[in-house]
């Protein structure tokens, strides 16, 4: 038999509830406001090209074959919703409002996935971060990059659990969804080569090591289990890489990734392979004019490569800096996460394993991608959503080191009460969250532009 639910926990359930619906309503206004009043351009941020390749998958019967510049999972989102018989305007403003839709149902679907891991006020802290300090400025226009943040976060959830447990159902998941993120935006293949040579190399070792003690343990088969995910994700983007294949001559052709990430400037990309018809099929130049890995390292010394990484790296941190506000949050738990594990190393040194690939992990994912991110900011604009990708995994990272510091910190004594430093934390990010979620909805939100 159920225990009854006292008095006093009913009342604090229902005004929790009606702090979370008011909260949503809030966001919800806000991004209809910011559609209303600030995007009212369809040519601006892409979105004209969005809406074309929604129109164009309805025309063809979902055979258009695109100009491998932008994935396809979006468009084929918004061609679920696109009318020929409405007028441009009318099909951006429906547009518009799918996008706010897959906003919310994202900030619903991170909830339970983030309580998987973190207690329910890191949970509810970094939700609020996420809705008001990045998804409400980006609701209101069409563009992939919400679909892709949640795809990608969750993409990198399973990989980091794979480590804890690796099996064949976490294999095909992980790659399942690295796939989806592929077919999103085309910036999934470095996380996935990331994820198999750091796991293919722990679990290898831990073969070798398991028969040289001839103890029981890591069978040679359990490697498959990442060659899995590979096949995971080679059989969700399967029908799109055999199309780019036999139409541009490449299984991973894109524009971006192939060509325009090589070249140094936004005006090299404009006069460069986008003139010569790259988007129809291998550019018509000579094979020395194209750019490509190959020539632009033989081309550039070794100081024009790292300052171009750290230009890019530099413009990444003043791009975020003018931003929505997530950055001081983002700042803020990367500075207490690094205070607590300073406060006592000794005690973070006892990891499992598993927890020390993890870790591993992520520091080669992180390095890896800022590293590419600060690379492409030469080339292809919009910093800021490129850069972004990057906000729900270390946030989470970052709380997930502060929750653990609850069970290696000793609790602070207030009037005979333990009170933990992760809880005082994140009780000190929402009393700074209020006022800057007012400061949003009532000036912010209307004086910036969230589409770049």
């Amino acid at each position: 038999m159920a225990a009854a639910v006292s008095p006093a926990r009913r009342w604090i359930i229902l005004a929790m509830g009606l702090v979370l619906a008011s909260l949503a309503a809030l966001y919800v206004f806000g991004a209809l406001e910011h559609s209303r009043r600030v995007n009212t351009d369809a040519s601006t941020f892409d979105q004209s090209a969005y809406l074309h390749y929604a129109g164009q998958m309805r025309a063809t019967g979902y055979g258009y074959v695109g100009g491998r510049n932008r994935m396809p999972l979006y468009p084929f989102l918004q061609s679920l919703v696109y009318s020929s018989g409405l007028d441009e305007q009318q099909r951006f403003e429906r547009a518009k409002r799918l996008n706010i839709a897959l906003s919310v149902l994202a900030l619903i679907v991170l909830y339970p996935i983030l309580r998987r891991w973190l207690p329910p006020l890191a949970t509810f802290s970094l939700i609020l971060i996420s809705a008001f300090m990045v998804f409400i400025f980006k609701a209101a226009y069409v563009q992939c990059e919400l679909v892709y943040y949640l795809l990608a976060f969750c993409s990198f959830l399973c990989m980091l659990r794979f480590f804890e447990s690796p099996g064949w159902r976490l294999g095909l998941l992980s790659g399942a969804l690295l796939g989806l993120t592929q077919l999103t935006k085309a910036s999934a293949l470095p996380g996935l080569v990331c994820f198999c040579a750091v796991a293919g190399v722990w679990l290898l070792a831990r073969a070798l090591r398991a028969g040289r003690t001839s103890r029981p343990g890591l069978r040679v088969a359990d490697l498959a289990t990442v060659g899995l995910v590979a096949v995971g994700f080679l059989a969700v983007v399967f029908p799109y890489i055999m199309t780019s294949k036999r139409v541009f001559g490449r299984y991973f052709y894109n524009v971006n990734s192939t060509f325009y990430i090589w070249y140094d400037t936004q005006e090299q990309v404009a006069n460069g392979t986008r003139l010569h018809g790259d988007r129809d099929g291998w550019p018509d130049m000579p094979a020395d004019q194209i750019p490509g890995p190959a020539r632009y390292f033989r081309e550039h010394d070794a100081g024009q490569i790292v300052g171009r990484v750290v230009n890019g790296l530099r413009h990444l941190h003043q791009t975020a800096m003018k931003s929505y506000g997530y950055y001081k949050y983002l700042l803020l738990h990367a500075g207490f996460a690094l205070a607590v594990v300073v406060a006592r190393p000794r005690s973070w040194f006892p990891l499992s394993p598993a927890q020390k690939v993890q870790v591993f992990f992520c520091l080669c994912y992180f390095a890896g991608y800022l590293v590419l991110i600060a690379w492409s900011t030469a080339s292809l604009w919009g910093a800021n959503r490129i850069g972004l990708q990057l906000f729900l995994p270390m946030m989470f990272c970052f709380a997930l080191v502060i929750e653990a510091s609850s069970r290696r910190l000793p609790a602070f004594q207030f009037r005979g009460m333990g009170l933990q430093p992760a809880r005082l934390f994140q009780a000190g990010i929402l009393c700074l969250l209020a006022p800057d979620i007012y400061v949003v909805l009532t000036s912010r939100l209307m004086a910036m532009a969230g589409g770049h």
